[in-house]
This record gives C-alpha cells, structure tokens and sequence, in this order.
C-alpha cells in the first residue's frame, strides 16, 4: 500500500495545483511577472544559475549564484520553481511556489514558510 501511494503523490500534487500546466526548461524562459518579483524581493537582480552552469554549492562566495536551477511549471493560479540551493547544509533541493490571479501576485512560498502580500 505505501509504495502505491508513493507513485500516485506526484499526481495528486499536479492534480491538486491545477492539470493544465506548461514545463519551463529555464529560468530565462519563465514568465516576466515571476522575474520581476523575484527581482523585487533580491533587491536587484534574482541571482540563479542555469542548469550546467557554475554556482556555489557551499558557503563561500565567490561572486557565483547561490541557486541553481532545476525546473519549473506554470499552472493556472501558481508557478512553481525547483533548484538547488547551497549554504552551510551543502547543495540541498528547494521549492519556491507563487500564487497569483489575474492582476497581482497573492502569496508565496518557500522554505516552509508562506508570505501572504498586501492588497
């Protein structure tokens, strides 16, 4: 019975969000509004390598991105980002999630946190 489950979980997350999705194969590729919030919340310029380029997989900086990435899908109502992240732990796997409607972004989540925005 787990190992059934364990199969069918990847398609209750997409069900879940919503089945009409488009796979991103970059960051470059993903939409305008997510790169200029993502922009807004780094203060500049949302710092992530694509995949097979170089980045930081540990603490030190070197000038690199400290974010790789992975993949991503845009569904109706969220954008999901998967990368790698480096720090102290090492390279480990994170998951940036972003809900928006029509006219704004609602709310976003990440490392376990969920940051609801103001109207």
């Amino acid at each position: 019975m787990t190992r059934n489950f364990k199969i069918l979980l990847p398609f209750a997350f997409t069900f879940l969000l919503g089945c009409n999705n488009k796979r991103i194969d970059s960051y470059q590729n993903s939409p305008a509004f997510v790169k200029s919030f993502l922009d807004s919340l780094s203060h500049g310029k949302f710092n992530i390598a694509e995949k097979g380029e170089k980045w930081e997989s540990d603490c030190t900086t070197n000038g690199l991105p400290s974010m790789q990435f992975i993949s991503s899908e845009l569904y109706k109502n969220k954008y999901v980002l998967n990368y790698w992240a480096g720090g102290i732990a090492g390279k480990h796997k994170e998951k940036l999630i972003i809900n928006y409607d029509s006219t704004r972004i609602l709310s976003y989540y990440y490392n376990e946190n969920i940051i609801e925005l103001k109207k």
